[in-house]
């Protein structure tokens, strides 16, 4: 059995093999077991899960106290949770940071929940050495930002950073997630995000981005396109459009009643998203295939 995600509706080479190679297959979304059975192969659409014990909305008192913690006390705080990669395009959003500032807008923060640099590749399990795509801090001297743009501190926990719970606290002391990717197979830091009760602004993908936040997203749209290595095409959002939208989307949250409802809105998305269920719709297709074999066994 497959459990993967789709990014859009050409697959490659490789996909294709693997896909009639699986006996049973299961997507991340509903949009990627569409473009499955596109392709002619049997699939389930199956969501990832949200831990609410874990990435939870925090009290007015709890928030102020974390971002008292991270010195962002009365600063509208983004943050970004991605991989250094060429598809999660972190340098518009240093961009964007640079653009904000210069329209006035100097309390602010930027946190990207990443490896900054690419001079040292790190290890993750199951992928082996993995190098990144971006030279961030040498972008994020150039712009100016050293007091604006903030990476992980423990540079030696390199798997996306820092520790889920280091984690949590940053995104329960944030104001807002911004996700600058072109596009994604599902996008796991953004319904957590909508899990600790932030707003959260993505680029228009009529794809996996808008089935995940459905009404509660925040969604950027741009004219132009780019192209993936596999041909798939996607909306190319530019650092002036993002900072336009963030300045927007701060004025909302600045309004007590616009605020809570923009926050309201997300807690209750999250809530659609629960591991428990993705592992019951899991059994169901793994107990169809076990029976399906034993029924074959059987007759042969």
């Amino acid at each position: 059995m497959g459990y993967f995600p789709v990014y859009g509706p050409i697959l490659s080479p490789k996909e294709r093999t693997a896909l009639a190679l699986m006996e049973r297959r299961a997507c991340f979304t509903h949009y990627g077991a569409r473009v499955i059975k596109d392709h002619g192969y049997p699939c389930e659409g199956i969501h990832l899960g949200v831990d609410h014990g874990i990435f939870a909305s925090p009290t007015q008192e709890r928030k102020a106290c974390l971002a008292g913690k991270f010195g962002w006390g009365g600063k509208f705080v983004v943050i970004y949770v991605a991989r250094n990669r060429w598809n999660k395009q972190q340098p518009k959003l240093l961009r964007a940071a640079r653009i904000m500032m210069d329209a006035g807008n100097q309390d602010i923060i930027f946190y990207l929940h990443c490896v900054p640099t690419i001079s040292v590749p790190h290890w993750i399990p199951g992928m082996g050495s993995v190098h990144q795509e971006w030279d961030l801090l040498s972008l994020r001297e150039s712009l100016g930002l050293g007091d604006v743009v903030e990476f992980p501190q423990d540079m030696r926990q390199q798997t996306l950073g820092v520790k889920q719970c280091d984690l949590v606290a940053r995104m329960q002391a944030a104001d807002c997630l911004v996700h600058v990717a072109h596009g994604e197979g599902f996008g796991l830091p953004l319904v957590e995000a909508m899990g600790c009760g932030l707003p959260v602004m993505c680029t228009a993908d009529g794809r996996a981005m808008e089935e995940l936040l459905g009404s509660a997203g925040w969604f950027v749209h741009s004219s132009r396109e780019l192209e993936d290595a596999t041909g798939n095409r996607f909306q190319d959002v530019g650092a002036k459009e993002w900072a336009e939208s963030l300045i927007r989307l701060r004025m909302a949250l600045s309004d007590p009643e616009q605020g809570e409802r923009l926050r309201r809105l997300s807690r209750e998305r999250s809530k659609a998203f629960d591991w428990k269920k993705t592992a019951e719709e899991l059994q169901v297709v793994l107990q169809a295939a076990e029976s399906e074999e034993r029924s074959l066994w059987r007759r042969g």
